[in-house]
């Protein structure tokens, strides 16, 4: 079940709107060409608007037509109609093609454009988001594993192109499809990770877990808070996580269920160091400035992690997608506030998130 709209859009002549005679005849072809669907739209209501036309058709069930004119030489057409279960819409690409054809004919046309429809009311969510504010529609086919934990909504719906995808508070995470962001966060083939100590933060879908695993590190420490996100990629994430969330203990690694902030401070309490801090927390927030909860958060994250680094040891972290480049600028500018400090970047495309994503590497400036 769905409401779905179809929009198209026409470039026209500045001077239709000038020609009331010409301007009427659009108006009567418009009409006709709907009429010709075959979805009685047989009640019309016509404005004139600011030296456009606004034209609503509409019948006796759910179905109608928004024409709007724009002097500027624009007339948008916006078809909605309801698709019960198991029902096929009447507006499927086809029509709605070779109305674009028709209409750009009549309307002798330069340019046009349909888009795909857009579906309100589905079963399960489809839409979301880049950081930048586009929209992408996954192809989400079924929703896995739905439940609320302490700390937040945690989702897992099965993408016939990226495999089960983790989503939390309704913002999309990491898929299956995506080990490239543990690559690009451990920095791998320049990172060294043998015999080394290593500390995750976060990491709860067990994709930087499962990808250390193979390093030949001497410990990997992974602390995360919500116990429900680690049982439920450990059952639908499999293609990131493997078998590396099957036990929580295990000769070089341990999985703890936990607050980050409380283990590092423990951490530096009892003199604990690592080799490499992974931070896999929180994005970068998105606003206007520096301030707040989360950006204090993520002070205070930079600030512990450094702290409990050993002698060349170094923090790597993301932040957020390339595009948000004023969330980059203004975390870049808390890079520099590390005393001591210096730091790297790398991008790479994640494949579900449909974007350039960023990765940080952060280490001691060695003395020369």
């Amino acid at each position: 079940m769905a409401a779905r709209t179809s929009l198209l859009y026409f470039e026209v002549p500045f001077s239709l709107f000038n020609n009331s005679v010409e301007l009427k005849a659009t108006q009567q072809d418009i009409s006709h060409l709907l009429a010709s669907l075959d979805l009685k739209l047989s009640h019309e209501q016509q404005f004139a608007l600011n030296g456009g036309f606004f034209i609503q058709y509409f019948d006796t069930s759910s179905n109608h037509a928004i024409v709007r004119g724009h002097p500027e030489g624009i007339i948008t057409l916006d078809l909605h109609e309801y698709v019960a279960k198991g029902s096929t819409p009447k507006f499927p690409p086809q029509v709605i093609q070779d109305l674009e054809r028709k209409l750009k004919q009549s309307l002798k046309s330069p340019h046009s454009k349909s888009e795909p429809a857009i579906k309100r009311g589905q079963e399960f969510e489809v839409y979301y988001p880049t950081m930048d504010g586009r929209i992408i529609e996954y192809d989400i086919d079924e929703i896995v594993f739905e439940e609320n934990s302490k700390y937040q909504n945690v989702r897992i719906a099965h993408s016939k192109t990226f495999g089960n995808m983790l989503i939390l508070d309704g913002d999309p995470n990491l898929a299956e499809s995506d080990v490239i962001y543990s690559h690009s966060m451990m920095r791998q083939g320049s990172s060294n990770f043998s015999d080394k100590d290593v500390l995750i933060l976060g990491g709860g879908d067990g994709g930087l877990l499962n990808e250390l695993r193979k390093e030949g590190c001497r410990s990997i420490t992974m602390v995360d808070i919500d116990a429900v996100v680690l049982k439920a990629a450990q059952k639908y994430l499999r293609g990131i996580c493997t078998d590396s969330l099957d036990e929580y203990k295990k000769e070089n690694y341990e999985v703890i269920v936990g607050d980050a902030i409380a283990f590092l401070k423990k951490a530096i309490a009892d003199n604990q160091h690592y080799d490499f801090v992974l931070s896999d927390l929180t994005v970068v927030p998105i606003t206007p400035e520096p301030v707040g909860d989360e950006w204090d958060f993520l002070r205070l994250v930079l600030d512990l992690s450094t702290k409990v680094l050993a002698k060349d040891g170094k923090l790597l972290t993301h932040a957020n997608a390339l595009l948000a480049t004023r969330a980059i600028s203004m975390f870049e500018g808390e890079l520099d506030k590390l005393q001591g400090f210096q730091w790297n970047r790398k991008e790479a495309h994640v494949p579900s998130f449909h974007e350039l994503w960023t990765f940080y590497e952060i280490e001691e400036i060695k003395q020369s």
